[in-house]
């Protein structure tokens, strides 16, 4: 169960996966589509690069907050 103000809970909820991968899943690859470019990233590739890229938006959610408690 998470705690925390509604909308970050929203936020959290929407990112919790559904179930966890067997392992082999991780290596499971998809061609990604970049304007005039194809990418084959596996699985557990853009699942980190997923998280990193959420990541950096808590940052933004932490400096707002911030910026206006001050």
């Amino acid at each position: 169960m998470h705690s925390g103000p509604p909308v970050a809970i929203s936020w959290i909820r929407d990112r919790d996966p559904l179930e966890p991968l067997p392992p082999d899943a991780w290596d499971r690859t998809a061609t990604v589509t970049v304007p005039g470019k194809l990418y084959e990233y596996s699985t557990l590739y853009y699942g980190d690069w997923m998280a990193r890229h959420e990541g950096s938006h808590l940052k933004h959610i932490a400096r707002i907050v911030k910026s206006r408690s001050a």
